[in-house]
């Protein structure tokens, strides 16, 4: 019922809290009052509703008291868009409860003379506006449920998971620039060092001679 979605709902963000708050803010005297009809109703039941003075007496009590709580909620303002929408929706079930309430008591006051007819009309609507504003008071809890939801940070990103030591690759080998690297072996054999000698410079154009001088290094 209202009472228990009101103090179920967890706290929202802003001034989305505060509808919340006025909404269950009258919670200790609801209860009282609903347990004051529940108890003059049976009595008025055993007597055929011939005496339904003490139950009418309880009926304008919690009427009253949902229609001042009503006043509470108007008063306040929402600040999110789903907390707007669910104040107007407390608003409209709030509205409703106050509607039965008073068919209601009507239903008793013409069943308490004797006219069944009128009174069954009566109790047909209230039951019917009980039960729609019961539903509001539903869809405006699952709203502010969702304004809470709205209104917090998003979760951080989940970390990247590492692979265990031996599933990780080793990094690449880095190689020294062009200018650092030994050069290639040409695989000659040669004399002492087994091919680590540099090799000799190329030798001279010489086209215009009949024989090119030996190269550095190697004179013949």
């Amino acid at each position: 019922m209202l009472i228990a979605l009101a103090v179920a709902a967890p706290s929202a963000s802003a001034a989305d809290g505060d509808v919340l708050v006025a909404w269950a803010s009258q919670t200790a005297q609801l209860k009282a009052a609903e347990t004051s009809v529940a108890r003059a109703l049976k009595s008025a039941e055993r007597s055929r509703y011939k005496r339904a003075r003490p139950l009418l007496t309880a009926l304008s009590r919690l009427e009253k008291l949902t229609s001042g709580l009503r006043r509470r909620v108007a008063l306040t303002t929402a600040s999110t868009p789903t907390g707007t929408q669910a104040r107007a929706t407390v608003l409209t079930s709030l509205q409703g409860f106050v509607s039965s309430l008073r068919n209601l008591r009507k239903a008793i006051q013409a069943a308490s003379r004797g006219r069944h007819k009128q009174a069954q009309l009566f109790l047909a609507r209230s039951e019917l506006q009980a039960n729609e504003a019961d539903s509001a008071a539903k869809d405006a809890f699952a709203l502010f449920v969702q304004a809470y939801a709205e209104s917090q940070p998003p979760p951080p990103p989940p970390e990247q998971q590492q692979p265990p030591p031996e599933q990780q690759q080793p990094p690449p080998e880095q190689q020294p620039p062009p200018e650092q690297q030994p050069p290639p072996d040409d695989g000659g054999g040669g004399g002492g060092g087994g091919g680590e000698e540099p090799p000799p410079p190329p030798p001279p154009n010489c086209d215009p001679l009949p024989i090119c001088p030996p190269p550095l290094g190697l004179g013949g």
